[in-house]
């Protein structure tokens, strides 16, 4: 009985200092980046070829909410030798870790990895990724997304160009699994 008593009194306390500690004032640091990603009625959504249109469009909004995002093109082979081009929108959240957006996802997807080949890879699945392009703002490097930035922000009425997708195949460099992806300036 007095065990038990014991047993008690410690899950009181504990209870008691985890109250405590949640209700302590922590600074809160701003990140908007899943309700961004979440964003209904951007160009491109739900489309079936419209991958780059909606990243871009998606970009434009990471950009000028100043978190860091990188737009990751790749081209693909997959196992049953058919090829592509996808186009989907990276971004850091606060706790430093990396999601994933296209226009087919219904929700952002966690990646592993840091750099464009990593996430391309594992976007990819099954398919080999050949070459792999990022376009990213450096100054927004370890930045999150504040969506009250949006406000002010002009943001583009028409569908972007798709200027990065031409069929330019010597614009991309050629890479295989595990290798180090370049980053235009």
């Amino acid at each position: 009985m007095a065990t038990h008593r014991r047993n008690l009194g410690w899950a009181a306390l504990l209870w008691a200092l985890s109250l405590a500690s949640s209700l302590a004032t922590v600074p809160a640091t701003r990140d908007d980046g899943w309700d961004l990603a979440l964003t209904p009625h951007l160009a491109g959504k739900g489309g079936w070829t419209t991958c780059y249109l909606f990243a871009r469009a998606l970009q434009w909004r990471f950009t000028c909410a100043g978190g860091e995002n990188h737009l990751v093109i790749f081209d693909w082979t997959s196992p049953l030798h058919t090829q592509g081009r996808h186009a989907f929108l990276v971004y850091r959240d606060a706790e430093s870790r990396y999601w994933g957006m296209d226009n087919l996802s219904a929700k952002p997807r966690w990646l592993p990895g840091t750099t464009p080949m990593e996430w391309a890879v594992f976007w990819a699945g099954e398919s080999t990724v050949l070459r792999v392009t990022d376009a990213t703002d450096r100054r927004l490097a370890g930045k999150t997304a504040n969506a009250t930035l949006l406000a002010g922000a002009q943001l583009p009425t028409a569908s972007p160009t798709p200027t990065l997708l031409a069929d330019n195949r010597s614009a991309l460099p050629i890479h295989r699994r595990g290798a180090k992806a370049l980053r235009p300036v």
